[in-house]
């Protein structure tokens, strides 16, 4: 990183500290104006700073105008509230370029979110900044609801993991033997491993996914009606701090079910555990949404059915582990397109809340 995106970013954290007075809120307006919704909801952003702030924030969302600190008001303040020496820069009108160069506002979370997890409360650093102009043939641009447009990568925070759950009597309909189920915003951290490996290596996350790095999550679990006491099904949705990481989890599982296709559990000793078979019946891990039967036996011979699926969306990834008993039969066509509509309608429910016009 370098030295201008370290204080950038040493402003947006400042941004979120109760102790950062009024004379620091009036430098980083002068130097990042794009931080002006952030600065007016600041306890000591002052009166007048936050006249300019939420004007600032209004332009920039109705018009997408965006504009710097106009010299003297509002960044300089009374003479209660002196700024650094350095004058504030003279009104520059920065104006979306037209087609297909049109800078667009994206959102970006910071992997140093403070994640209070279980009560329900969540609280990111997450910033609205200028994203790159667009090049013709790059990023996409997705379309939403009178005229609104989302530019750049997706990224989901809170409460807007709701948005990718299935209901339980869509999950009751693919999971018949599903007991009664609950939904939690929680994840199940995993421990040691105790010297369990796989191999091949790469299977390692079909056995122990590193799910340390999720930063929030909603979790409907369910017990198997007629398996074995410890049979159980999740349908899981995992925030990642960034997209890159959430595409790493994600590959880790779906991009490997080819290699994975045959693998082994073995123990600190080498001695196997169990034998795994994965089989990819709908989907691809390409096309960002797959279903995978995983039939796995132990050393005494048992065998435990489960259905794996995997969804990737921006930061976000949909992880479904579902036991279920001998005769059950799962439509994981179905699945699959259930899991592209709810991604679909994320996304449109993203891009209507954050989209420009």
């Amino acid at each position: 990183m370098n030295d201008e995106a370290e204080a950038r970013e040493r402003a947006w954290y400042a941004l979120h500290d109760p102790a950062t007075d009024a004379v620091a809120l009036a430098a980083i307006a002068e130097r990042h104006p794009e931080f002006a919704g952030a600065i007016a909801q600041h306890p000591n952003c002052y009166p007048d700073l936050r006249v300019w702030a939420e004007s600032q924030d209004a332009a920039s969302a109705l018009s997408g105008v965006a504009t710097d600190p106009v010299h003297p008001d509002p960044v300089h303040p009374d003479p209660a509230h002196p700024v650094p020496a350095h004058s504030a820069p003279a009104r520059r009108d920065r104006v979306k370029p037209a087609s297909s160069h049109r800078a667009g506002w994206i959102i970006a979370a910071g992997a140093a979110a403070t994640i209070l997890l279980g009560g329900g409360a969540v609280w990111a650093a997450v910033a609205l900044i200028p994203a790159s102009p667009t090049p013709s043939g790059g990023t996409e641009v997705m379309a939403g609801e009178g005229g609104r447009v989302l530019a750049g990568e997706p990224v989901y925070i809170g409460d807007e993991l709701d948005w990718f759950l299935l209901d339980e009597n869509t999950l009751s309909g693919y999971f018949p033997d599903a007991g009664d189920m609950t939904t939690t915003p929680s994840f199940a951290m995993v421990g040691e491993s105790e010297g369990v490996h796989t191999s091949p290596d790469a299977c390692m996350s079909w056995v122990i996914p590193d799910d340390w790095m999720v930063v929030n999550a909603r979790r409907t679990t369910w017990p198997v009606a007629g398996g074995e006491s410890w049979a159980g099904g999740a349908y899981g949705v995992y925030q990642f701090p960034t997209g890159e990481l959430a595409a790493n989890y994600y590959d880790r599982l779906a991009g490997t079910a080819a290699e994975c296709a045959l693998f082994d559990t073995l123990g600190p000793d080498e001695s196997v555990y169990g034998t795994t078979q994965l089989q990819v019946v709908a989907g691809s891990a390409g096309d960002g949404a797959v279903v995978v039967d995983a039939r796995g036996t132990d050393s005494l011979g048992r065998t435990q059915m489960t259905t794996r699926a995997y969804a990737l969306e921006g930061n976000v990834v949909v992880a479904i582990a579902a036991d279920r008993t001998q005769e059950t039969i799962v439509d994981a066509e179905g699945l699959v397109t259930d899991l592209r509509e709810r991604i679909a309608q994320a996304r449109t429910a993203l891009t209507e809340k954050i989209g420009y016009r």
